[in-house]
This record gives structure tokens, sequence and C-alpha cells, in this order.
């Protein structure tokens, strides 16, 4: 386990620095750390780039037709992973994570620019930033958890969950992608009748994840009983 999150901390360190006047192109050139692999789509209208382990994510952009945003990306990739989404015309970049943000964003604005990292004590570093967050220690303190958007590093903040940043005109601004209270049902099946739905979404759910070719699949059961 320890490996696997070694390696997926590499898959994903990467540092943008995003100016105030947004480029007409040119998405790669905007990281100052770019991580080992991704996937890179660019056409008339749009460039994207997708990082981390976006399942489904190669195919997305083999079959990219007309309006592309969070939502169609969100909806088609899987898995665990960053977004970096440029529209040319609008002049406007959207960045985020998937579903559940489990790879965390962490931002600050300094000098006219937006900087980007999936890691703070680096970005503090990159920035030059040493100022540790009281704030940041106390909330982990008393509640083994941060309750808000800060960071162990003062002036760098947490893009929320379930959220990605739009960057346009020098204006930065946040949306939510995914409110989780829109998957609780007012009038929920049973469980006892649910069984049968919940196999079938389970094995439906599961393919996305699973290569065509031969591979050697193993579980593992946690602490916590997750296999």
């Amino acid at each position: 386990d320890y490996r696997r999150r070694q390696e997926l901390i590499h898959m994903t360190d990467f540092i943008i620095r995003i100016p105030r006047e947004i480029p007409a192109s040119g998405l790669q050139d905007l990281f100052v750390r770019r991580p080992p692999e991704w996937i890179h789509y660019e056409g008339l209208h749009r460039e994207l780039i997708l990082w981390g382990d976006p399942a489904g994510g190669d195919e997305f952009v083999r079959t990219i037709e007309g309006p592309t945003g969070p939502d169609q990306i969100l909806s088609r990739v899987y898995g665990h992973y960053y977004f970096l989404l440029l529209k040319k015309q609008e002049r406007e970049i959207i960045a985020g994570n998937s579903f559940l943000s489990i790879l965390p964003v962490y931002y600050c604005e300094i000098n006219g620019e937006t900087v980007l990292s999936g890691n703070a004590i680096n970005l503090g570093k990159h920035l030059g930033l040493e100022v540790i967050s009281r704030r940041f220690i106390l909330e982990t303190v008393l509640f083994n958890y941060p309750l808000f958007n800060r960071s162990l590093v003062e002036k760098i903040s947490l893009l929320q969950s379930n959220s990605y940043m739009k960057l346009s005109q020098g204006a930065l601004t946040f949306m939510k992608h995914t409110r989780i209270e829109d998957y609780f049902s007012s009038d929920p099946v049973p469980w006892r009748k649910a069984a049968g739905m919940l196999t079938d979404a389970f094995l439906e759910t599961v393919k996305k994840y699973l290569p065509s070719g031969k591979y050697i699949n193993a579980l593992t059961g946690g602490f916590d009983s997750r296999t």
C-alpha cells in the first residue's frame, strides 16, 4: 500500500502557474513541474490535460464532440485524477479534480498569478512561503481534520471538495460540480429488495476500471474492512 501511494504521489506531482492573461493555447507550457504521464487533447476550441489515474480518459479524448466542460469530463472519465481545461475563444481555464476530490488541489494567488499544486508543502517551497498556519494546526489538533479550506502553509488554500475553479479575465471563481445530497433518495428501496440492483450496478461500475487484457488483481482487507 505504501509503495502504491508513493507511485500515485509521483504520478500526480505538479506545479502550474496560470497568469492573469489567459493564453490562447499551450496548456502544457503552464506546468513548472509536470507529472510523468498525462493525456493531452487539443482541438480548435478546447485544450484538455488529464493526469493521475483517469480511467477511460484515452477513449474520452478520442471521442470528444461538441462542448466540453467539467460535467462531460466527470460523467465519462472515472478514477482519481486532475483535469485542466482551456476554452480558447473565451480565454478561460478550468482546473479541478475528480469525484470526491481524493486528490487535493492547493492554490495560491500571488503576484498576479494563480499557482496550483497537489502538495501544499511543495507549493510553499516553490513560492518561498514558510509560515505555518496556526488555524490549520488548531483545527487538526481539536478535530483530527481541517474543517475549512486552509492548508498547513499560510496563504495557500485547498480547493473545496467536489468543486472546480474557473479563471477568466483576471477573476477566480469556484463552482460545485457534485453535491452529495443529490445522491439520497426521498423514497429509498428497502435493502433486501435492492440487493439485486446493487449487484448489477457494482459489476457495471467495476468494468470501467478493469483492463481489457490479462492482469492480476489482489483483494486486500484493511482495518476498516475495505477490500
